[in-house]
Order: C-alpha cells, then structure tokens, then sequence
C-alpha cells in the first residue's frame, strides 16, 4: 500500500483542448523519432502531435495532472467549429499507439457506483517522454492557441454548447473577445506566495496554474444579446472558499493590483429583481458568512426546489460556507431554520427555483467595460465577482464601471469603491509603482513563472 501523499489522485485531470495550435516549434525531436514512416498518413502526424502537445501542457501545468481522454468515437466531432484542427476519433487509434510505445501511462475508464457516473479514462506522460519534455524550453511567445481557436460559445436554453452559424453581432463580439485574449496571454497574472503549480478548493479539486490555462471563453445564448458566462482561465474555477483565500493575493504583472467587488451591488441587483428594497443590513442572522457567502446562500435559496434542496446542497457545499468551522448536519438546519424565520421579507421569495442569473449579470459588466476601454492598453482580469486591474488605471476603470452600472441598473448616480491586493510589503518605485520586491516573499514557482515573462 502506498503512502497517501504518493496516491494518484485521477480527479486530478482535464480534459483535451482541440483547439491547440499544433505548429509550436520545440517539438521537432520527438516529431521525428515517431513520425519518420513513410506510411504514416497526414491525418495520423496531425493527430500525434496534438497529442504529444496537450501531454506536454499538462505536465507543464501540473506533473500531478491527468488528461482524461474519450475511448469512443462519440467523444469528438471533427466537424464541430470548437474543433479548428479537424481532430476525430482517430485520437484513439494515436492513444493505443502511444501506449504500446509506452510514451504514456494509461488508466482505463471506468463506471463510478458512488457518484454514479461514467468516468473517461486518464492518461498522463510516462517517464521516458517527461525526460523528453524537460529538455524543452518553454516560451510565452509560443502561440499556444490555434489562430482560428474559438473564444465565443454559443448555449442552448440548458446551458449545453451548440454550433451556430455567424452573423453581425457574433462577429462583432468576436472582435472584442480574440483582442482581449490576445492581451491576456502576454499578461502575468499569479499569487505570489503560493508554493504549489495549484491551488486546492474546498472539494478537494485542484486549479492549475498555468500559460496555458490562461484564456477566457465567452459565452451567449443564440440571441447573442448579453453575455452569460466567462469560462476557460484557471481564475475562473474558483470556489467561494478557495476565492476568499486568495482574493486580495492576485496580483497583475508584477505590479501593485487594485480591483472593484461588483458584490456591492448585489442588493441593487436583488432589488430590481424581486421588485422589492432590501439592503445588505436588512439581512441578520447571519454572522457565519462574510458578504460573499451571505449573497450565495440568498441566490442559492431563490433558485431552491424547497428547503430539503436548500439545505442538502448546504450540507454538500459546507466547507464553502463555513470552512474551519465544524458544523453538524443538525446545527446547519438549525442555522437555515432561524435565517429563514428572521429574514421573511425576504425569504418568503425562497423555494421558487428563481434563477438571479448573477454571473449573466456580472459577465455583461465586464464585457462592456471591455469595449469601453477601447485602445487602452491595459490588462483586466473577472475573477467571480470581482474585476483586476493594474492600480494605476483605478480611475479610469472606476470611471467606467460606474456609468455602466448606473447603466445596467438604471439608477441615477452611484459610488465605486476601489479594494486594494496585498502590496506584499513593496513600496512603488517611481511614477507607475513598479513593484520592487525581497526576492523572499515570493514562492520559487512565482518567480520562474515571472521569469518567463522577463518582468523586473
């Protein structure tokens, strides 16, 4: 048996990007010592190397890491516009073939009877291909993504992921959302203090942290009218708890970082929605959650089935809410029980299955301050509810985010606050507060990564 520090944790994993460019140089060794027969068809070199590819971004991304990987032929859509690269089925036949030439390590899927689910089946790189793959340099100049890669995702009323067929607003949003990504990926964006390539969140699932886990996918209904949801960078898959861990420690290329809590607009937001006035201080009873936690639990109990949904999908999510505090299944009914009964006004709107579309909300703002900015260069970052940005554009963003709010809420005048990140002890350093720091505070990983950005 092993240690349990040396067990493989296989929830660990992700799932293949097809939308990789498959062109990065670097590679031309392995290429060739694989793809040197004359029988091997184009179709069989194109799906190699994407494979070879997302092999080595995983480990770059984590050596703990796993892709999880489809064994049958209704796992990909070669047709689909999210698949730049034409990648099929024949992905399988290339999976076998790296296995058999033992460049990979392969678990089989498998059906999970506790969570009663079909899990796909995880591979990762062997030892001989990592050696391969720690002689390569990586380079944030590499163009990771393919140059047709499709940043704008269409959903169905579930939510689901549908093709589409372009028109003039989808075209103009895709302007706006390659310009951002094309920024994003020359921007350093990281915690400093965090040891670890990831960050663990209250279910045990780990974020890698990664160049190529930097990207943002925008998602709309057919419509196109309003964004729905912002998805793709590893700063999106925080959860509550993770997040309030980590908040005030992100910080953009090596500079001072500043960001606006669009939370505090939460109760505006309620208002409108319920057609009835109620602020953060009308709510009490609530001392186990800070402001983050507080508007969750409300959103989640307007979207509840009735309190038995309410308060086992609290039991499942405690660590989110209460963290260090143990709090038992009784106490926790108790809790929701006496929130309940206080704060009628308010809770008489529970268990009506009202979806808030919040993130809807929070995802339109940051998109139109996106094209707000115009040819400002400057890097902005949506993390849940809050939005990055480097601290010496705080008036400018301020400006902006408060017309667009005023806006989108139709209210006549409103304060912004601006909430500072941990300046990790420095002292800015001239007119733009370079961030001049004891090598100390930082972890290694941070200052490599810095590295490969060549920041100062």
């Amino acid at each position: 048996m092993k240690n349990k520090d040396d067990q493989i944790d296989f929830n660990f994993s992700r799932s293949i990007d097809f939308q990789k460019n498959i062109e990065v140089k670097g590679f031309e060794n392995i290429f060739s010592n694989y793809l040197s027969s004359p029988s091997q068809s184009l179709i069989f070199k194109k799906h190699f190397k994407l494979l070879i590819l997302e092999l080595y971004y995983c480990w770059f991304e984590s050596e703990k890491q796993f892709l999880s990987v489809s064994m049958s032929k209704r796992g990909y859509n070669s047709q689909s516009r999210y698949n730049p690269n034409a990648i099929s089925s024949f992905t399988i036949k290339i999976i076998k073939f790296l296995k058999d030439e033992k460049l990979i390590d392969f678990f089989p899927g498998f059906f999970d009877l506790r969570n009663n689910v079909r899990r796909l089946s995880r591979v990762r790189a062997s030892n001989d291909l990592r050696n391969e793959f720690r002689k390569i340099n990586f380079s944030n100049k590499w163009n990771i993504n393919h140059r047709k890669r499709e940043y704008l995702i269409c959903m169905d009323i579930r939510k689901k992921k549908i093709e589409y067929n372009d028109n003039f607003r989808s075209h103009e949003i895709r302007e706006v959302v390659r310009n951002y990504n094309n920024q994003i990926s020359k921007t350093f964006f990281d915690i400093p203090n965090l040891n670890d390539s990831f960050i663990i969140r209250s279910d045990k699932k780990k974020i890698a942290i990664s160049e190529s886990t930097s990207l943002s996918n925008f998602h709309f209904y057919e419509n196109f009218e309003k964004t729905q949801l912002i998805s793709g960078g590893w700063w999106n898959r925080f959860d509550i708890q993770s997040f309030g861990i980590y908040k005030n420690q992100l910080i953009i290329n090596n500079n001072l970082t500043s960001y606006i809590d669009l939370l505090d607009y939460f109760f505006f937001y309620l208002s409108q929605k319920l057609d009835l006035k109620i602020q953060s201080s009308d709510v009490s009873d609530l001392d186990y959650f800070n402001i983050e936690q507080k508007c969750y639990l409300i959103m989640k109990g307007l979207n509840a089935k009735n309190f038995n949904s309410f308060y086992r999908s609290l039991s499942v999510e405690k660590k989110q809410y209460f963290q260090d505090k143990e709090i038992s299944s009784e106490n926790l009914r108790a809790i929701l029980d006496t929130f309940q009964e206080k704060n009628s006004k308010l809770t008489i709107n529970f268990f009506k299955q009202k979806d808030l579309r919040w993130s809807g909300f929070v995802s339109t703002i940051f998109f139109d301050l996106l094209k707000g900015i115009g040819d400002i260069n400057v890097s902005l970052f949506l993390v849940k509810d809050k939005i990055y940005f480097p601290v010496d554009f705080g008036d400018i963003i301020a400006s902006k985010i408060q017309k667009i709010i005023e806006r989108q809420l139709n209210i006549n005048k409103t304060d912004v606050k601006i909430y500072h990140c941990n300046p990790y002890d420095f002292k800015p350093k001239g007119f733009f507060g370079k961030i001049m720091a004891p090598k100390s505070n930082f972890s290694s990983r941070y200052l490599k990564r810095k590295n490969r950005y060549q920041l100062k």
